[in-house]
């Protein structure tokens, strides 16, 4: 999506692109500051290519057999500190298994044609939920909060990137500083201390906002609209 804008920026801007997509002018703009500058990158990610780096080099060294219990021990043992779930994570990343002993065994083989039971359990997690809240330090367009807000559920989240295009401060939710625990805190105190009528009428707009911007007919008339545009522009270049 980063390179389709970048191809596409000087004929129509990046703004009314990005106004087509499911994608905030801020996470782009992100995107390509991270670019020009890596130490924008989260440090989880920088450390996630250092260790990336040491489990392909363990993994090579011992013939690529090593799963991810042997991989995790010998970083271990190389003062190399990580996580065991970590390990397992970025392995399956890379694609990288140990070898197994025998034949893998199926012990079910679904028959696609057999009835399935419906869903009995009639969830209502969102539905019955007060706020929606996002600690991130670091995010693009948050799939999870925009579900929440076409459920009615205002939210409390930091101010990463997107947020701004589709949570109004005060309005459709709650919105403070990334790492700012006071903001945080006030935050919260606010949506705890909120009164019913202000509660109704941030979760109005909070679920016509998502529902306006983001329904899937809306965003299906968008693509089609954009690409429409660039295929009439080709043909007459052409």
């Amino acid at each position: 999506m980063i390179a389709f804008i970048d191809a596409h920026r000087e004929a129509y801007g990046v703004e009314s692109i990005c106004a087509q997509l499911p994608i905030a002018p801020s996470t782009y703009y992100e995107h390509k500051a991270r670019e020009r500058d890596p130490t924008r990158v989260p440090s989880r990610v920088l450390r996630d290519g250092e260790l990336k780096v040491d489990i392909h080099r363990v993994y090579r060294e011992n013939f690529e057999v090593y799963g991810v219990r042997k991989v995790w021990r010998q970083l271990n043992r190389e003062n190399i500190g990580a996580a065991r779930c970590t390990v397992e994570r970025l392995m399956r990343a890379l694609g990288l298994q140990g070898a197994v002993r025998g034949r893998k065994c199926r012990t079910t083989i679904a028959d696609d044609s057999a009835e399935r039971p419906l869903d009995r359990v009639n969830r209502r997690l969102l539905r019955d939920a007060d706020f929606h809240v996002s600690t991130s330090l670091s995010e693009g367009m948050s799939n999870a909060l925009l579900e929440a807000m076409s459920w009615g559920v205002p939210a409390v989240v930091s101010r990463v990137s997107g947020v701004d295009d589709i949570v109004i401060d005060g309005e459709s939710g709650l919105v403070f500083e990334p790492g700012d625990d006071r903001g945080y805190i006030a935050a919260l105190d606010a949506a705890m201390t909120m009164t019913d009528q202000a509660w109704q009428a941030m979760s109005q707009t909070a679920a016509d906002t998502a529902r306006r911007l983001f329904a899937i007919d809306t965003v299906a008339e968008r693509h089609v609209a954009l690409y429409s545009r660039l295929l009439q522009r080709q043909e007459a270049v052409a």
